[in-house]
């Protein structure tokens, strides 16, 4: 698999990254230009993320990377961008006790959050909260992919493709029937949905991996598609939103479509599109770990200080957040990241890379 194939599943990061945005903003401020089912591009970052560490990884665990080692990359490549989202929500913070709205967390909840989540943390089980990163509310996916992380290197050994398959099969029959039996699969944000949360992690990350580990071995079927193809139905599949009783939509998307839409992007060099899916790419995760923190700012500040149409607003606030993307990846993120790493790493760091996938 070259930096060629990774192309389209970069694209493919980018819209599931916006469509997260576009789901978590109010439309009532923001407009209806939303991803009614951008909760689902949850499960398609997992797949994605199994696929792309088993190409990254597998090759030096193999040759006996330690699993302390690798975390502390995995740390390293995602806490820069992670802190400027808790900075921003502090400040989001400051400015609504200021203006006397209230504010959540508060008092010692919020001390128990800074001192924990400042450090990329979950937060304990205190108050009222019961999630694990109330001031980056979004980063509850950061901690069960690391947690994916941490069983796949440990496990390592164990991971024959045989295994995998049982794994995938075990972990996706105990996803689907949580989901037949919530009506959706829209959980896994707060400390009561933590072991449906393991279960939303590990199906589609193992399919990730298999997915990977097939291709390495051309063993995968050739479902090639016209370029932009894969684009246009991760749009599709996150923005509609059926109404389906026990959950099918998620279901048919989680276990079947999306499966086949990375099926088909794997073989995808990206062609002419290879440089939007790369900025695609590149901008997934600096969108995604400051939404959360800056959409009430904006909301706050639009509400105060002029009045423009709903929709309007939801898009010069997307292109606000696509530019900010752009420039912390290209002026903060990688040299942040040379920073931390000798600091984290020892003496001897990964060497950060402009546009390195989160994943």
């Amino acid at each position: 698999m070259t930096k060629q194939n990774l192309a389209t599943l970069n694209g493919v990061r980018g819209i599931a990254a916006i469509a997260v945005v576009t789901a978590h903003w109010d439309p009532d401020i923001f407009g209806s230009f939303r991803a009614q089912s951008g909760f689902l591009a949850v499960d398609l970052f997992f797949l994605l993320s199994g696929v792309v560490i088993a190409h990254a990884y597998d090759q030096r665990f193999r040759k006996g990377l330690p699993a302390a080692e690798f975390l502390k990359m995995r740390y390293v490549r995602l806490f820069p961008l992670y802190a400027v989202g808790v900075a921003l929500s502090l400040l989001t913070l400051a400015l609504l006790a200021v203006l006397g709205r209230e504010t959540s967390p508060a008092g010692i909840e919020l001390f128990w959050s800074l001192l924990f989540n400042g450090l990329m943390l979950p937060t304990p089980m205190i108050g009222t909260f019961g999630q694990p990163f109330p001031l980056n509310r979004p980063a509850w996916t950061l901690l069960y992919e690391l947690l994916a992380n941490l069983f796949y290197v440990l496990l390592f050994r164990f991971s024959s493709l045989r295994n995998l398959v049982l794994l995938a099969g075990f972990s996706g029959a105990a996803l689907l029937a949580m989901v037949v039996a919530a009506g959706t699969l829209d959980f896994g944000w707060f400390y009561v949905h933590a072991v449906a949360a393991l279960f939303r992690v590990a199906f589609p990350f193992t399919l990730g991996i298999i997915f990977s580990r097939l291709y390495e071995a051309g063993a995968l079927p050739n479902l090639r598609m016209p370029r932009g193809v894969p684009l246009l139905a991760a749009a599709v599949l996150l923005w509609v939103r059926p109404d389906t009783p026990y959950g099918l939509y998620d279901i048919a998307c989680a276990f079947l479509l999306f499966p086949l839409l990375v099926l088909t992007a794997l073989p995808q060099s990206g062609g002419r599109l290879a440089p939007a899916c790369d900025w695609l790419g590149r901008i997934s995760y600096p969108i995604y770990a400051i939404h959360a923190p800056l959409l009430p700012l904006i909301g706050l500040g639009a509400g105060r200080l002029f009045e423009v149409p709903g929709e309007v607003l939801g898009f010069a606030t997307l292109g606000l957040l696509l530019w900010l993307g752009g420039f912390l990846d290209r002026f903060y993120d990688a040299p942040a990241r040379k920073q931390l790493a000798p600091i984290v790493q020892g003496a001897r760091p990964h060497r950060a890379r402009r546009g390195e996938t989160a994943a």
